[in-house]
């Protein structure tokens, strides 16, 4: 009876897991007892960059070494005033598909230090492959992926009905992301959630210091 329901229910489809990137700073003892902040970024917002990098190379290591268990999601949140930051999204997503959390850890860090290739003037006249493969060769510079693995991924196939808007294969991907930080109603890069509740006072130039006193009052 449940396959039935499931095989015949209407409606959308669903992601067969949560959305995010989760990267633990250190194992809570007890399990569960740890504080969640989820980050919603952009690839093309400065901000995000800041914000990411930050958490990357200072603020998660420091935090480890202190031996302060947090939880960071990385939401992707693509800005539509930036049509490329969809396709920069869209490459995050494809490396997370073929390499798992690690390879889309490593590819945001490079993808963020490199933004500004894809700032609107420097790909002004760039079309859409083109941009796809710039962003396949950083891919593949910083995992190891070859870039026409993640480039099939990216690529606009023809089917056999002839549909002119079929997407590709991260398509689906894209709606259940936008359709999250809908839900969530999410305007600006970055914003903060802490346990599930936004956070409006934390900011992108925060670093170890502020976040441990933030932490500290959920302990």
């Amino acid at each position: 009876r449940l396959r039935r329901m499931v095989t015949h229910a209407g409606g959308a489809p669903c992601p067969p897991k949560p959305l995010g990137v989760r990267r633990w700073s250190a194992t809570p003892s007890p399990p569960g007892a740890v504080t969640t902040i989820e980050t919603f970024l952009d690839y093309c917002c400065p901000f995000s960059a800041k914000c990411f990098i930050r958490f990357h190379d200072e603020i998660l290591p420091g935090l480890e070494a202190a031996g302060i268990p947090v939880c960071f999601v990385f939401q992707n949140l693509v800005q539509p005033w930036h049509p490329q930051s969809t396709l920069m999204h869209e490459a995050a997503v494809a490396v997370q598909h073929i390499g798992g959390d690690d390879a889309f850890w490593t590819f945001s860090r490079k993808l963020f230090e490199r933004q500004k290739d894809f700032f609107d003037l420097n790909v002004l006249e760039k079309t859409r492959y083109q941009i796809y493969r710039d962003l396949c060769k950083i891919a593949s510079e910083s995992t190891g992926i070859a870039e026409d693995d993640i480039f099939s991924l990216l690529e606009v196939k023809k089917n056999d009905a002839g549909d002119l808007n079929v997407g590709n294969a991260v398509t689906q991907k894209i709606k259940w992301i936008a359709k999250y930080t809908r839900r969530h109603s999410v305007h600006v890069t970055p914003t903060f959630f802490v346990n599930d509740i936004e956070d409006t006072a934390a900011s992108s130039s925060w670093g170890l210091e502020e976040w441990k006193d933030r932490i500290i009052q959920f302990s």
